[in-house]
Formats: structure tokens, sequence, C-alpha cells
């Protein structure tokens, strides 16, 4: 730790700071005591010397960070946010990205002008909500806006009252909950987002039988062509809007959920109602666990005849594990000395069912049973599992073969596990794993 320290106060005496474009500096609460069971400290006045080290490594680093004048991205965590480290933000003329996981003392002040800007949680932080307004980000110039902490969407939303955001495209937040604030701040930045082209809400917990349409004026971001929500929260935002590319989300709090061949059909025929109000034509598609059959391949293709994309999950979700001291493991039985922890029998079974559903859908393929899209570029079907495939190569090809007579202008095959795939390079096909 001292030689780092030592480092990080030369670093800026020479040329070094100045080609320093991309930064991720974490100071994390957690790292000192993990750092002390790492060094096995005994002695009490070891521990003092340690935590000043660790104190002395995040003033050094506040302290001379103005210095990295081309800095371009910053990733800062567990560094709180005081009025002397804005103002090394704004001193920061050419910072386009910035990812903050760390406590934010001062709340308002003069605006750090970004391009992309990232609130996250930082590792054990409260999920509280937080409603005082955070002001800290400058509108004008921002393009992607990504809250990835629940706490904070109220507090960064309402801090950008009233102002506009003329050149924002991009939306991700991490969770949309049932507080009646919070979903009218939610819909009301909206309104002043005429740019949005792509939004994503990952996780969404909504509990009142409120209509969340009626909350959306009709003329509310007028360019969305690129929507991640679960299926329920879809109809809101398709209706007139041009559409094309579409995530569909598991629905929180039922994530762990897959949904059953009895309530597949209807599930399907729901969710194309819903997607078919876009005022273009589907061609992304990547929908979540699903019993599938070659009945469902045959909805796809009837409902999205311009698919140019499509992905499915294939995946076997075992039980919620017990809650903490359920676990019904001896204690004398634990021990340090074990290197790897070994798969439990639920995995096993999980991993074993996932590739016998997989292997069905491999010989619906070569026997040529099920439709797809006649303008299908890109078949992802995914493999919740990292272990090895339960297939031959020969299975493989066969089944590339038989979907390339289906779909003329496929270009990439995904089978098993991301990173197994199949792509067309040049006049043929390779296999391609990008582990």
């Amino acid at each position: 730790m001292k030689r780092m320290v030592v480092r990080l106060e030369r670093l800026p005496e020479g040329p070094y700071a100045l080609w320093v474009h991309s930064w991720r500096f974490s100071a994390a609460a957690e790292a000192a005591p993990h750092t002390r069971l790492l060094l096995n400290i005994q002695n009490s006045k070891d521990f003092v010397l340690l935590e000043k080290l660790y104190e002395r490594i995040i003033a050094t680093f506040a302290s001379t960070l103005g210095l990295y004048h081309n800095l371009c991205s910053l990733h800062l965590q567990g560094v709180t946010v005081d009025t002397h480290t804005r103002n090394t933000l704004l001193s920061l003329s050419n910072l386009e990205s910035l990812t903050l996981a760390c406590e934010i003392a001062a709340c308002d002040g003069d605006l750090v002008k970004l391009k992309y800007f990232m609130i996250s949680a930082t590792a054990g932080a409260s999920n509280a909500v937080t409603t005082e307004p955070l002001q800290i980000v400058s509108t004008e110039h921002l393009q992607s806006l990504n809250i990835n902490h629940r706490g904070e969407m109220v507090s960064l939303l309402t801090g950008f009252q009233p102002r506009k955001f003329p050149q924002l495209i991009s939306f991700s937040l991490r969770f949309l909950s049932n507080e009646e604030r919070g979903i009218n701040v939610f819909f009301e930045f909206l309104q002043r987002c005429p740019q949005l082209e792509s939004l994503a809400i990952h996780y969404v917990y909504l509990t009142s039988n409120d209509p969340l349409p009626s909350r959306l004026d009709p003329n509310t971001i007028p360019r969305l062509g690129n929507l991640t929500v679960p299926p329920w929260l879809i109809d809101v935002f398709m209706l007139n809007r041009p559409v094309s590319t579409v995530s569909v989300k598991q629905s929180y709090p039922y994530d762990h959920v897959v949904i059953p061949l009895e309530e597949t059909g209807e599930y399907l025929a729901l969710l194309f109602a819903d997607l078919s109000n876009a005022s273009v034509p589907l061609q992304s598609l990547s929908i979540p666990p699903i019993s599938l059959t070659p009945k469902c391949f045959a909805t796809i293709a009837s409902a999205c005849p311009y698919l140019t994309t499509l992905a499915i999950d294939v995946t076997e979700i075992t039980p919620w594990p017990p809650w903490r001291g359920e676990i019904g493991r001896p204690e004398e039985e634990i021990s340090d000395t074990e290197e790897t922890p070994r798969a439990s029998s639920a995995d096993s079974a999980s991993s074993a069912a996932q590739y016998e559903i997989l292997n069905t859908v491999l010989k619906w393929i070569r026997e040529g049973s099920i439709s797809l899209p006649p303008n299908l570029k890109v078949l992802r079907i995914n493999l919740d599992s990292n272990d090895r495939l339960w297939i031959s190569g020969e299975e493989e090809v066969q089944a590339c073969a038989s979907l390339i007579g289906l779909c003329p202008q496929l270009r990439e095959v995904q089978i098993g596990p991301p990173g197994n795939q199949w792509k067309h390079i040049g006049a043929g096909w390779k296999k391609v794993r990008a582990y």
C-alpha cells in the first residue's frame, strides 16, 4: 500500500499524467479489512498504520486527480464526492464519461458537462430511497444516462428538473417501484427527452392497478426504437412509436419462474398483440425462458415476418436456495482446506434438464419441424450454463445446415452457452468460441 501511495504521488511529476485517458479507481470501504485479512496482521499498531496508508491513498488520489487533463473516462468507487471532488471534476475539460459508485456529500453546485453518466451503488451500501434533489450533471450534452442504483432514481431525476435533455438518446433504469412519487417523477422525466431512442427498465415492482399507459403522453419519446422492459410494460411504450428492437425482461419478483407449457400460447399471443402496436415492423426480439414447442417457433414466424434477430433462453430454473441459517450442513464438515466448491445435485439436475431441452430443439431443427422468419440473420438459443455441450459437432453442423435452408440470409447462430457460435465468414461457416 505504501508503494501504491508513492506511485500515485510520482505519476503526475512526469509526462505520464497527460497520457491517461481512462481511469477506474476503487476505494471501497471493504478493501481495508480485506487487506488486513490477507496480511494476517496481529499487532494493533499495524492496524493503525494500515488505516493511515489507506486514507493517504484516497487523499493522494483526490489531490492529484485534477492534473490528468486528458482524462476522458472516469469510474469512481468508494470515494466521497465532496465539494473539492466536484470542483476537480469540473476542471477536467475533456471528461466525457463518468461513473459514480460512491457517496455524494455535495448534492448541489456547478454541473459537470458529460456525454455519458452512470450512478451505481457501492457494494454493501444501503438501497434506501433518497429524495433530496441531486444536482451534479448538466443535461445540455448528455447522451446516455444509467441509474444503476435503486435509491437514487427520484433524487437524480428531481435534480434535473425543469431542464430538458436535447441530446439524450439512451436511458437505463435498474429498478422502478410502485412508490407514487417515483412513478410521477419517471414519467415527467420522459416528457423532457424528445430525442430518446433507447429505454431499458430492468426490474419493475408495481402492485397498484393504476393504468400506466395513461401516464405517458402520446407525443412523448417519439423516436423510441429500442425497448427493454418486462412484458406487461410493453404496451405502455409501443403505441405508435418506431420500436423495432425489443428485449423482454422477466417479471420481478417472479423472475425465477419459467413460463409453463400450458401458458406459453397465451403468453405469446398477448406479447405479440402488444408488439404489433408499434409504427414499424419488429426486427429484433429477445424473450425470457418459455417452454418451447414447434408451435412457439411457428407463432413467432407468423407474428414477426420481418424479424432479423431472434434470441430465446433455454433455462431450467432450480428452486430458491435456503435462507441463511437453514443450510443443513453440520458445522464440523466445514473445512478451510476445500479448494473448489462441489457442484450440488440441484445444479447438476438443472444443467441436465437444460441440455435435454436444447437437444430437443436441435432435433426439431434437423428434422425441419420448426418455422422461422425468412429474413432472419441472427439466431441465438441461449443456454444458461458454462458446462461443456452435451451434443456432438456433427449434430451442430446438421442443425446449422438445416437453419440455412430455412433462412438463406442467416449470418450468425448461437446454440448453447454464450460464446458457442457459428458465423458466416466468406463463403463458409466457422465455429467461434468467444469466452
